[in-house]
Order: structure tokens, then C-alpha cells, then sequence
């Protein structure tokens, strides 16, 4: 445990990016104007000379001269932001301006970028470039294709420079005000010099530009040229406050920061109501925000909570590859319950609140600062545990993971609790780690002893009544690797060395106590190709009674055709089951009656910056009004590739892992209860479905969900009104 706080510690220290060198300030106070201003490139109107000021931009790798430097500046009325840019240059006349298309790929020539997150999650940012010629991109995120708001800009050449001026209505962001002052953004200001190949921003990113870690704060003043009444206003704002820490709840599975803006917090949250089935956990965030100019260190103590199981988190930042921080990990606090936040900074409190036995309970969150002169508070849960005299649905929820490792770091037994535990009831068999590869005649007989100890084991492990066991046979054969049975695939020997290992496989399972419900057989993954078709043939040439399942849709309808002849289970890509070019082969899957389920993966090395609520819990609702209801998968839960903590400091084009660990043992995080909440979702929604809820009613629900990807206080609340009208039958 000291390891972690120490670790903890560094991280808490360091969340907030690298620090600045030399003078850089990270904040700038933005004055509000009255008088007007004309888009025109010029910046001639006095309100220019009124502006906060970025004086120099640094060299993006933050060391380093910038020979062409750049200046910006910002205003804000009613209605909008204004952004001005003076791009020094002392080679005009090769300046790069090709790019003519809106959306382009603009940072290939002269250009600059703006980027606001209005939110402060450092995640749902909005990204603006202008070219040197006009031409405009706007993004969220990273994705030009799903927003492109209405906003000015001109720019106008002169000798030894050119100017850049920028209008963005509040609206377009998704604001119906402006601002109030003292209110604050992230953001960062960049610009792509080509003639002499400088790139420089207002912070220094590390490395690419759009690294929200690294923005600074934009302070929304008053109509002032500098900090000084805005500094005014914000001591009247802490000083009018009644106490001197925040605790407000919040949506669980939002990313936040450490830096949250509290101006619309006006009280403490006094209650919580949880509804929660038995057997299934509620999370509930709540956010202690340190409003003084010294360290609060405090307790976390529960009370009460009869008839549940509480467990109380805190959300720690780690590193995606690209360097930003994210409170991805959810780790035990000490063993006094203490939590320690900087002056002005703002931590997450989680609870994982499960239901035992059904009744009323209460409970209470005590925070108890041990700085001295601070209060004791206190946040009340009013709890509702709900047990239907129905059966509660197991959705078969799966993750391609071979264990790996869990036994490099001796962790099998840990990694599995937290599998189950997580709604995994479909478990792997890896081929290529378990399965037996004997070397065999030309004929096709054995030449050595079959040993089936490793496959065994692993299943003795994994599988218990109530799972299921996903074999991956993974032994398709290329010309130049993974030889088996000393001949070449699909050969007349190999076919039939290849039928007696699966007679061997399906006999070892039966003794283990398996029957053919309680595993499927995965021929060839994600490829439905002639090499499938061999094994899967094969297979159900020894066995018709094995139970087939495939993750791919195909490339086209003739192929899923052929397949169909052997799959018993589809498991098509998320993506597959929303693409136009897929829609001939997942009308025919849908149609054969099989179960149908979706799988998803790992994005890359940036994983943790995915929105938990959006790529993990909200897939679930869309599942179930999509009527799906086979296998629903990840890759992969349990694989880090790396360090987990840490892909910064780790060469891999991966981060799937959903968890983490640590001093010998398991640690969640919040993807991770993202996916178990959206398996239980699926469940609450099958289980009102057999309870007699209205179907309109449920209807009703899914499809605001639907609606609301973005927005998890949609789910959090249809799930509240789920449970109590299951709670009103029961």
C-alpha cells in the first residue's frame, strides 16, 4: 500500500501535465467588450489593444528558439469568443497555402489552431485551424465529420507578417450564454509555420498538438484590460461561499479534472436515493472540491448501509501513450480512508454500492478533515434493494484473454474474481497456448504421445457451471509458420490428424464434467475465408452436436452464406452492425435466428481516453434495442500490453486492459465498471421485460438513451426509474 500512495502521490502531482519552463503562464484572463468588432483580419478596432494577451508562443517540444513568432489574443461579448492571431514571418513569400477544402488536412501548410474544452473533462474539446489562404477544419475531438458549426474568420497579408482573426458564437458550442465571470475553459493556442518548419503553441504539447493534458486555463473576467477586477470577483465568489470544501455529486463516468469549476456549485449535496437490484452494484461519484489556499486531508468514513455492500474509490489519474492524464483507475484509498487534496484542486470520491437482501436502508459518507478548523460533513444514502422473484438474466459477456498475464504477475485467481465479478460468463481457451500440436505421418497418425495436461488446467480453471467456454482453435496454417502435424493445411493427413485432436478435445471436456451447451468453438478468428470453412467442416464432421461461433460478418453476403452452413453463434464487429457496406450480411445473420452479439476492441494506445459511458456502457442499451442476444465481447479486459499505468513510458500499439494491479492484487477502473454496468443494464432491461413492465414504458426509456450518447445522467436515470417500477411489483 505504500507503493501505491507514493505512486498516487507522483500522479497527483504530475496530472496536470509537465510543468512550464521559464515565465510561461498557463492561465489567461480573457475581458469582456462592449464595442464591436469587424472580422476582417486587420485587428484595427481599439478593443485589440484591450485584450488578454499570449505575448510569444514556445517551441512545441517546449525547448528550443522560435525564430517566427506569434501573439495571440482574446475577447468575449454576448454572444461570442474572439480570437486574433499575429503570425511574425520572415519569409512571406514561401508560405504554404494549398489546401482549398473545408475539413482538409490543413496542417500542412501555414496555419492556426485553437482548442477549447468548455467541459474541462480534457476529453470533448472542440478544435478549430485556419489556413493561411481562409480555408477552415472544425472538430471534436479529433473527428471533422460529426460537427461543423458556423463561425468568422478572416486573414489579411502584410510585409513582414500575417493576421489572423476569429469569431466563435457561444451557440455553437452548445452554450446559451456567455460565460459568467470568474468562470473558466481549458484550452491551447498553436500555430504550423512552414517556411522554416516551426511549429509552436501557447503551452508546449510534448508532441501533438491536440494534447488536452497540456492546455491552460482560460479565466472569463469582466470589461477589463487586465486580471484585476476578475481577481476581484473571484475573492468575493470564495469568500461568499459558507464553507471551505465543496461536496457535490456528479455522474460516475464522465473523466474529470483536477482543476473543476465549481462557480455553479452552490450547496453541498445533502442526499442520495439509490435504487439497486440485489445482486447488482450502483455507482454513485461524488466530488470534494478544495476551495482554500491550503492541503485538506481527510477521512472517509461509512456509516450505516445495512443490506449492502459499499465500496468506497478513488479515481486516479494515469497516462494514455500520447502523454495526456486521465482518472481512469479506481483505487482503494489507505488504510485510514484518507484522502488528501491540493489548495483549490478538486478529487472523486466513488462508491460501488451493491444490493444484498431486499429493504430500505441508510447509510452515510462522513468526510472528516484532519487539517484543523474544518467541519465534519456528511452525504446521506436513502437505498432501496430490490429482489425480484424472477430470475435475474445472465448476459454472456466475453473477453478474448488467455490469462497471460495474470501468470507472469501470479495473479490467475484475482484476475478471474474480478472477470466474474464484472459480468463475464464466457470464457477463452486459447489454441495457440493450450491446445495440443502432436507431429503426425503423412497418413495422419500420431508420431508422439497427445498431452492434454495444459488444456486441462485451464479449463479447471476458468470453467464453472454457469459459464461458458469459448475455444479458440486458432491453428489455421500458413505456408511458413505454425506447422502442425508435420504437413501442410487442409491436406488429406492433416485433415484427418486435425479431426482426431478435435474427438480428443470434445472426449477431455466430457470428462471435465462439459456438455455442448457449455462451450463453443471459435475455427478461424475474425475470417470467414476457405480456411474457416475447412476447420468448421471438420469440426462438424467429428462432432455435429459442437456449437460453431463466429466474430466477422465477412467482406460480403456470399461468404457469410457458405458460413452459415456451420455457425451456430455470430459475433459480428460493433462497427459491422452499423455500416451500410455490411448491411446485406447482417440482415441475413439476423435473419437465420442464431444469437447474435457484437464485439468491440481496443482503439489503440490511447484507450483510456475513451469516454466510459459512450464506448462501454451505452453500447449495451443499443444492443438490447437492436434485439441482440448472443455473445457480447471485448478485447480485451485483461491484456495490458505494458505498463497500465503509465503507456507513456510503453512501446505498444495497444492499451485494451480494463483494470489494473498492484502490490499483489487486482485494481479496477472505471471502463471497467462502465462494462459492468452496461451488462447489468442489459440484464435490468431483459429482467422488466419478463417481470410484465410496460413495454411502452421500457421502450420509452431505451430510446432516450438512444438519443443522449453523450449525455450518461440519461442511462443513470432510466436505470433509477427501472428499478423502482420493478421495485413497485415486488
Amino acid at each position: 500500500m505504500r507503493q501505491i500512495a507514493v505512486f498516487l502521490l507522483l500522479v497527483f502531482l504530475f496530472a496536470e501535465g509537465i510543468p512550464s519552463r521559464g515565465a510561461v503562464s498557463k492561465e489567461v484572463v480573457v475581458p469582456r467588450m462592449k464595442s464591436q468588432i469587424k472580422i476582417d483580419g486587420r485587428l484595427s478596432e481599439p478593443a485589440w489593444t484591450r485584450a488578454g494577451q499570449i505575448s510569444s508562443f514556445k517551441h512545441y517540444l517546449g525547448e528550443g528558439d522560435i525564430k517566427n513568432q506569434t501573439e495571440a489574443r482574446l475577447l468575449f461579448d454576448d454572444k461570442a469568443l474572439y480570437i486574433a492571431f499575429t503570425c511574425n514571418e520572415t519569409s512571406m513569400k514561401a508560405l504554404k497555402a494549398l489546401v482549398k477544402e473545408h475539413d482538409g488536412d490543413l496542417w500542412n501548410d501555414d496555419c492556426v489552431e485553437v482548442f477549447l474544452d468548455i467541459k474541462g473533462d480534457r476529453l470533448s474539446y472542440f478544435h478549430f485551424i485556419l489556413n493561411v489562404c481562409g480555408t477552415k477544419y472544425d472538430a471534436i475531438g479529433n473527428d471533422p465529420h460529426i460537427w461543423n458549426p458556423r463561425w468568422e474568420a478572416e486573414v489579411c497579408l502584410f510585409d513582414k507578417q500575417w493576421k489572423a482573426e476569429i469569431k466563435i458564437p457561444f451557440s455553437e458550442l452548445g452554450l446559451s450564454m456567455p460565460p459568467k465571470p470568474g468562470a473558466f475553459w481549458y484550452g491551447n493556442f498553436c500555430r504550423e509555420e512552414q517556411p522554416s518548419k516551426e511549429l509552436s503553441c501557447w503551452l508546449p504539447t510534448m508532441g501533438a498538438f491536440d494534447a488536452p493534458g497540456y492546455f491552460g486555463k482560460i479565466l472569463f473576467g469582466s470589461v477589463v484590460a487586465d486580471g484585476i477586477e476578475l481577481a476581484k470577483q473571484e475573492k468575493r465568489i470564495q469568500s461568499s461561499k459558507t464553507c471551505e470544501y465543496l461536496v457535490w455529486e456528479t455522474t460516475p463516468w464522465r473523466h474529470f479534472s483536477a482543476n473543476e469549476d465549481t462557480s455553479s456549485v452552490v450547496r453541498d449535496t445533502a442526499s442520495i436515493d439509490v435504487f439497486v437490484l440485489a445482486g447488482q452494484t450502483e455507482s454513485k461519484a461524488l466530488m470534494v472540491s478544495n476551495i482554500t489556499d491550503e492541503t485538506l486531508a481527510a477521512r472517509l468514513v461509512l456509516e450505516g448501509f445495512e443490506g449492502v455492500m459499499v465500496e468506497i474509490l478513488i479515481p486516479t489519474f494515469v497516462r494514455t501513450a500520447d502523454g495526456r492524464p486521465f482518472p481512469d483507475a479506481l483505487v482503494p484509498p489507505d488504510p485510514i480512508g484518507q484522502i488528501i487534496i491540493p489548495p483549490g484542486e478538486t478529487r472523486q470520491v466513488w462508491l460501488n454500492i451493491k444490493g444484498v437482501k431486499d429493504g430500505e436502508f441508510e447509510g452515510k459518507l462522513i468526510i472528516s478533515p484532519l487539517t484543523a478548523s474544518k467541519a465534519d460533513k456528511q452525504v446521506k444514502f436513502n437505498i432501496c434493494v430490490v429482489s425480484p422473484q424472477i430470475e435475474v438474466p445472465h448476459p454472456l459477456a466475453f473477453t478474448w484473454d488467455f490469462l497471460g498475464d495474470a501468470v507472469r504477475l501470479g495473479l490467475e485467481k484475482e484476475y478471474i474474481e474480478t472477470m466474474v465479478d464484472h459480468g463475464i460468463r464466457v470464457f477463452m481457451i486459447s489454441g495457440l497456448h493450450y491446445m495440443p500440436r502432436p507431429k503426425a505421418s503423412d497418413s495422419g497418425e500420431f508420431l508422439e504421445p497427445v498431452d492434454w495436461g495444459k488444456f486441462r488446467r485451464q479449463v479447471e480453471l476458468v470453467w464453472k457451471p454457469g459459464r461458458k467456454l469459448y475455444i479458440n482453435l486458432d491453428i489455421w496454417e500458413k505456408d511458413s509458420e505454425r506447422l502442425m502435424f508435420n504437413g501442410r493445411f487442409g491436406s488429406p493427413g492433416w485433415c484427418v490428424a486435425f479431426k482426431k485432436i478435435i474427438s480428443e478435445m470434445i472426449a477431455e471436456l466430457a470428462k471435465l464434467g462439459l456438455s455442448y451447451d457449455d462451450y463453443v468453438v471459435n475455427p478461424l478468428d475474425e475470417s470467414i475465408d476457405n480456411r474457416f470453412v475447412t476447420i468448421a467442416r471438420l469440426v462438424k464432421e467429428v462432432d455435429p452436436k459442437v456449437q460453431i461461433v463466429e466474430d466477422t460478418a465477412g467482406s460480403n453476403l456470399a461468404e457469410v452464406k457458405v458460413a452459415d452452413k456451420y455457425v451456430d453463434w455470430w459475433i459480428p464487429h460493433f462497427k459491422s452492425l452499423n455500416s451500410a457496406s455490411a448491411k446485406e450480411q447482417i440482415g441475413y445473420i439476423k435473419a437465420t435466428g442464431e444469437p447474435v452479439g457484437f464485439y468491440f476492441y481496443s482503439e489503440g494506445a490511447n484507450e483510456k481516453a475513451q469516454d466510459s459511458y459512450s464506448h462501454y456502457l451505452w453500447k449495451f442499451w443499443w444492443a438490447y434495442s437492436q434485439g441482440l442476444n448472443g455473445i457480447f465481447g471485448y478485447w480485451t479486459a485483461t491484456q495490458h500490453y505494458g505498463d497500465p499505468w503509465n503507456r507513456h513510458q510503453t512501446e505498444a500499439a495497444y492499451d485494451p486492459s480494463l483494470f489494473y494491479y498492484g502490490n499483489g492484487c487486482v485494481i479496477t477502473g472505471r471502463r471497467w465498471e462502465a462494462w459492468r454496468r452496461g451488462i447489468e443494464d442489459y440484464a435490468l432491461l431483459e429482467l422488466c421485460q419478463k417481470a410484465g413492465v410496460d413495454k411502452t414504458v421500457i421502450s420509452s426509456m431505451v430510446k432516450s438513451v438512444l438519443n443522449a450518447p453523450d449525455d450518461s445522467t440519461v442511462a443513470d436515470r432510466a436505470r433509477q426509474s427501472l428499478v423502482r417500477l420493478l421495485a413497485s411489483k415486488y
